[in-house]
């Protein structure tokens, strides 16, 4: 049979150790993409029954999959992209219940997933270039580079000075102690 880019695939590398995950309730043409690996799952932004894209689980010892229904987000599907992992924690552009694409925050579970309220941005805010940095996250928004925990509270713009970004900033890298965008 042919390989489909529609399904998600796991191997070992070997012939016989590569073959389509199945997920539960029989669903089918998942469509992945956009994974982060996490405690020994891997996340991605994957089609439900509905044709609505949302965040899915891949058990990492069990192989199965399932859909983490996540609460607040909009009614046509998260929409998760831009996925990353850092410090124990999952990070992701997503949808909320208003359409607005915000940054959300998962530890893998339906009831650790929310919305990463910025200080100054409201309505969408598109973060982007999710780069793990020290024990936070740097992103990308319409308006600046920004690092967070996770929390309202731990989430800051960086300082540019008299600075100001033209355009938009398209990669991000951490080198040593420095973050380069």
């Amino acid at each position: 049979p042919g390989i489909t880019t529609y399904d998600l695939w796991v191997t070992d590398g070997t012939n016989t150790g590569t073959h389509k995950v199945a997920a539960s309730g029989g669903v089918a043409g998942l469509s992945p993409s956009s994974y982060a690996a996490l405690n020994g799952s891997v996340y991605f932004d994957g089609a439900d029954t509905s044709g609505n894209f949302n965040l899915f689980k891949v058990d990492g010892s069990t192989g199965s999959v399932s859909k983490v229904a996540v609460g607040n987000a909009s009614s046509t599907g998260l929409n998760p992209t831009s996925t990353a992992a850092s410090n124990g924690k999952l990070y992701f552009q997503g949808k909320d219940a208003a359409s607005n694409v915000t940054l959300w925050v998962s530890d893998g579970t339906a009831a650790g997933t929310s919305e990463v309220k910025v200080a100054g941005l409201t309505g969408s805010y598109y973060p982007s270039v999710l780069t793990p940095y020290g024990s936070k996250l740097a992103f990308a928004a319409s308006s600046g580079v920004y690092l967070t925990d996770g929390t309202t509270a731990g989430t800051s713009q960086i300082p540019l000075g008299a600075l100001s970004l033209f355009g938009n900033v398209n990669a991000m890298a951490k080198v040593g102690d420095k973050l380069v965008f």
